[in-house]
């Protein structure tokens, strides 16, 4: 259960008073807690470890309000209400909000106090998982939430305050702690490099076609040594000169961050953004219509430029010599390189970061993505994941994965073997490629006139911590993700209509997953539509939760889900309402993307329609 660290009290609230057209703004205020033995009971009774609930917090508050007389005496009872634990009657106190200091009040240079607390000087940052809404009523009545004006909607008694912060980003001082309001996040461009279509309509053509992605492979450590796979599902035939990367460029760029940049470029304009190349710098371009500090990159990775350190360490060890051995290959391998290569081409001047958490990555960056708008610290992020690894010249991803025992073997049909939830699957097809995705708060992209494809309304993260390659057999840790990303967006079970599911194809994880997916949609389960990409696709490790996302938001605006193929006999171990062999016209008011990780590393999107 996601962490609530707040305390309850009496408040008394500094306040720092501005006016703004007639109206006044309480802005930065800093208001520290103390939390109760009753409130902390009331956590615990609600699912909270007690390990994890700190007594002392604060957090910032943005309102604006239409009076100014309103703020100095006014008082009332507050509901805690949180989407993860829904309204917190333990918590229940009053709230009184009179006197101002003027000038910036941020977090560090004062703080309120409780009636019964001394003034705490340097109280401890409070993060809060997700949204707090305070719902306060006011004398005279009037109503505001985030940067909506209260005109308009005058008579109802209350105000809301929207204090919602994701994990890792408290409050601030500062402009950009104003802009997080109730706007959602909207997916506006989408990009692919998959081995089913190195375009966004490629991709979604062969989605809707079923076609597959793998093949048998004439790499000579594959044919002519005892792999026990002879396939994959590569990236074949990709010029990355033609997909705009500089010739110069080509050498000193690994295969992961071809297929990133390429997939960038195409999320980008496929959003709508002009991008005009940069004066006297080849191969770079600036985003027209975004401020470049409020543009973020994060991208997810599971393995980053493995076949540069097999070409390195190769030379190396053949040559004795540093002489042969590219004099980039550092800067080409880590795994951030993706990243940072793409806010290098794209001027993106704000937060750059790379997720490494195995086949988990690509999901994970998006949901930071999402935390990171929420949070108002970003206009437009692009967001995904990047992997190289099927395509290696040297087969040590393969051989790594055969070793695991974790891999098809069934060399006399490639096409055949990626079979999720099918009884006859016996493991999945390594894959490659990338998916970025230009998420962006719906009020920016609403403004330039973009088009989305489709909203995210929440995210969860967890971990297993039970084995680096064993899910949870009791498939609780699934069932536990997908409830944090369902309650971050205010919904329900019942309220789902379609799963896009990991499912790799191996027997034991398709198995997991499905009895999850029992425990979590109880009698319903049978009327929630899931599909699997990897049957196409196959597993492209870091980047399949993002190819798999882009496949969702497709299928969301489209009205229609893609198939699962290769499913041909129904397993009673899965017993699930599996979109096979064509493509299911269905319009679902909520989707849900799960992704699961070597470490333990799982993750759950929730997705929706665009126009809701």
């Amino acid at each position: 259960m996601p962490l609530l660290k707040l305390a309850v009290g009496f408040l008394h609230v500094v306040a720092g008073l501005a006016a703004e057209g007639g109206r006044r703004t309480v802005d930065r205020v800093g208001v520290p807690f103390e939390l109760d033995e009753r409130a902390q009971r009331g956590l615990v009774d609600r699912g909270v470890d007690s390990g994890k609930i700190e007594r002392r917090a604060v957090f910032l508050v943005t309102v604006e309000r239409p009076e100014a007389d309103a703020l100095e005496d006014a008082s009332g009872l507050v509901r805690v209400v949180h989407p993860n634990l829904g309204l917190l009657p333990d918590l229940v106190t009053a709230l009184a909000l009179d006197g101002a200091l003027e000038g910036d009040q941020g977090i560090g240079t004062h703080a309120a106090q409780t009636k019964e607390a001394p003034l705490v000087e340097k109280p401890p940052i409070l993060e809060i998982i997700e949204d707090v809404v305070l719902e306060l009523p006011w004398p005279g009545g009037g109503r505001a939430r985030g940067d909506e004006g209260a005109a308009g909607v005058l008579g109802r008694g209350e105000c809301e305050l929207d204090l919602g912060l994701p994990p890792g980003h408290p409050h601030r001082g500062d402009d950009s702690t104003a802009a997080m309001s109730a706007d959602r996040v909207v997916v506006t461009g989408i990009g692919v490099v998959s081995s089913i279509g190195k375009t966004r309509p490629a991709f979604w053509e062969s989605c809707l076609a079923g076609r597959s992605g793998a093949v048998l492979l004439d790499n000579p450590w594959v044919v002519n040594t005892d792999i026990a796979t002879k396939f994959a599902a590569p990236i074949r035939d990709f010029d990355p000169v033609a997909y705009g990367i500089p010739a110069r460029e080509v050498s000193i760029l690994d295969r992961t961050t071809w297929f990133g940049l390429a997939a960038g470029h195409e999320a980008l304009t496929d959003a709508g953004f002009s991008l005009p190349p940069r004066s006297g710098l080849p191969g770079r371009f600036t985003v027209e219509g975004v401020d470049a500090s409020r543009l973020a990159v994060i991208v997810g990775t599971g393995i980053g430029g493995l076949s540069t350190f097999e070409n390195a360490h190769t030379t190396w060890l053949e040559a004795r010599s540093k002489t042969p051995a590219k004099r980039y290959s550092l800067v080409m391998l880590i795994p951030n390189a993706a990243s940072g290569q793409l806010a290098i081409r794209f001027g993106a001047r704000g937060e750059c970061k790379t997720v490494v958490t195995a086949c988990a990555a690509g999901t994970m960056a998006i949901g930071d993505a999402w935390r990171l708008l929420r949070a108002g610290e970003a206009d437009v992020v692009l967001a995904g994941g990047v992997e190289g690894s099927a395509g290696d010249p040297d087969a040590f991803a393969l051989l790594g994965f055969d070793r695991l025992k974790t891999l098809s073997t069934r060399n006399d049909a490639p096409e055949r073997a990626s079979r999720p939830f099918d009884r006859e699957r016996d493991g999945f097809v390594l894959g490659e490629g990338a998916g970025l995705l230009v998420l962006e708060r719906e009020s920016h992209a609403r403004a330039r006139g973009a088009r989305p494809y489709a909203a995210i309304t929440g995210y969860g993260s967890n971990a297993d911590a039970l084995s680096m390659m064993q899910l949870d057999e009791s498939g609780g840790s699934i069932v536990d993700v997908g409830m944090r990303a369902l309650r971050s967006a205010g919904r329900e079970p019942g309220d789902v209509d379609h799963v896009s599911a990991h499912g790799t194809s191996t027997v034991q994880n398709d198995r997991v997953e499905a009895k999850a997916f029992h425990r979590l949609f109880g009698a319903a389960t049978g009327r929630v539509a899931v599909t699997a990409l990897k049957s196409m696709t196959g597993h492209a490790i870091g980047a399949s939760g993002a190819l798999e996302t882009a496949a969702l938001s497709m299928s969301l605006k489209e009205g229609v889900l893609t198939p699962t193929i290769n499913y041909e006999f129904p397993d009673p171990a899965c017993d699930l309402d599996v979109v096979a062999k064509r493509p299911r016209e269905a319009r679902p008011r909520v989707a849900l993307k799960f992704s699961y990780g070597f470490g333990g590393h799982n993750a759950c999107l929730v997705l929706e329609p665009a126009s809701a």
